[in-house]
């Protein structure tokens, strides 16, 4: 099995290589997913300075740019967001879960991968709410996203995700 970097950026003065992704055998791994763009820390199209109240809000922006990032990483390995089996989602304050969870349906729709939500205090990038981590398969024969339901296991209506896989 060979294990592949996913676009490999370099972080700040100490010029630090970060890999977006790594690809190992059938599957990719994406890891601290932010709304950056690496140059400017938080995307300035997020924070929106100038009209901070214009399009969407801040979270939703930030959510929808976080799945961007993930689309590209998971597209530079071989898959996309329908082949998602895990996430991993790490907030600054509970008020930008409800936000997260909206883009989220919009983006995945009804096949939402099993997940974890964890509330920290900060991160180092400022002004961010919002991080991270999903785990994809790169799909073939015998080997394919199976989302699975059983009437006995609800998740929350709001939440949408698939009990297992």
């Amino acid at each position: 099995m060979t294990v592949e970097p996913l676009l490999p950026v370099e972080l700040g003065q100490g010029k630090i290589r970060y890999a977006q992704g790594v690809k190992a055998g059938r599957w990719v791994f994406v890891t601290g997913c932010m709304a950056q763009n690496f140059a400017d820390g938080i995307a300035p199209g997020v924070i929106a300075q100038p009209l901070p109240h214009g399009g969407l809000p801040k979270r939703e922006k930030e959510a929808g740019l976080i799945f961007d990032h993930i689309a590209r990483v998971l597209s530079e390995g071989g898959t996309d967001l329908s082949n998602l089996v895990r996430t991993d989602q790490y907030y600054t304050t509970v008020e930008a879960v409800p936000p997260y969870q909206a883009v989220r349906r919009r983006t995945l729709g009804q096949l939402i991968p099993p997940s974890t939500s964890i509330a920290m205090q900060r991160f180092v990038l400022p002004d961010a709410d919002m991080n991270l981590q999903a785990i994809a398969i790169v799909p073939e024969d015998g080997f394919r996203v199976d989302h699975l339901h059983h009437p006995t296991i609800q998740s929350r209506p709001t939440s949408g995700y698939s009990p297992a896989l």
